[in-house]
Order: structure tokens, then sequence, then C-alpha cells
């Protein structure tokens, strides 16, 4: 049986290849708990590889990940590509569930989507040694979704680190 929740969503975009700082290897997720207790979100990303103007191309939904953040915290975690360029090879889309609301709210988590490239060396920590303003989604660019979640689906815990294999 399928339910219908609220979420929020970037809608659907692109990561451009260059920024001025060179390929952009990596997208950043950060949130951000302004509350006084641990709070927690679901994130789904749905990814479709570009074919070719005027292609269709299937949606691919990758499993949804639990992030817990703890209260007064940030948490950081991001999505990079199995090699170089890659991510561009791709359009996205973001959604996300649960202690999260399309009003920033103190007692709700914030997101920020950010693309950019990897400081040299790629640490684990993904600092950016670039960002790209054309892939920054603040928390009042998401508008409001309603998705359909099957009720027996577990949510994997998130790693700091997904690696999109495409």
């Amino acid at each position: 049986m399928a339910v219908m929740m609220d979420a929020i969503t970037t809608g659907i975009f692109q990561v451009p290849a260059n920024n001025s700082g060179g390929q952009n290897d990596v997208i950043n997720i950060l949130l951000e708990n302004p509350s006084s207790k641990k709070l927690t979100a679901y994130l789904l990303i749905e990814y479709s590889t570009i074919i070719d103007y005027g292609v269709n191309s299937p949606v691919t939904p990758l499993d949804p990940f639990k992030i817990t953040v703890d209260a007064h915290s940030t948490r950081i975690h991001g999505l990079s590509a199995a090699f170089p360029g890659s991510l561009t090879d791709s359009l996205y889309r973001f959604l996300f569930w649960g202690d999260i609301d399309l009003q920033e709210d103190e007692e709700k988590l914030s997101v920020t989507i950010l693309a950019g490239t990897y400081s040299t060396p790629p640490s684990p920590s993904l600092k950016l040694s670039f960002g790209d303003a054309s892939v920054l989604f603040r928390h009042e660019n998401f508008v409001k979704a309603r998705i359909q979640k099957k009720e027996e689906s577990e949510a994997l815990q998130c790693n700091s680190i997904t690696v999109l294999k495409t």
C-alpha cells in the first residue's frame, strides 16, 4: 500500500560541466537544525541520464536516505560521481520530507544544495574549492511537492559520501 506525503523539492535541474574553478564534481547537501532537539529528514534523489535533445530518458530513483541532525548543528553530505565530469551527464531532482517544511522554522530543518569542485586533493569532508552559483538551491528556492511512498520501504542511513555510478 502506498502513502501520499508532503515533501519539498528542488525541481529538475542540470549540473553544468564547468565553473570558474574547473569541473563540477560534487553536489553538496547542507542541513541545519536550529532547534533544541534532534531532527530527521529523508532524501530521495531522482536522476535521468541525458541522451539527446528531444529524446525521452527514464527517471531512476535512488533508495531514500535517512539523515539525522543533532540539535543546534549542521550536517553536510555529498553526491559525487564515479568519474570526473559525469555529474553533468544527468538531470536531477532532490526531494525531502520529515522534519522539514517549505517555510524555514525554528523547529524544522533547513536545507541548501550547492554544486562545485572538490578541494585538491579530494577529502572525505568534500570541502569545495569552488562553488557553482548556477546550481545553488537555498531553502527558499524549494517548492512544495506530494510524493507517493510505499509504507514498508526502509530508508538507508546516509553515508558521508554517496557515489553515483553513471
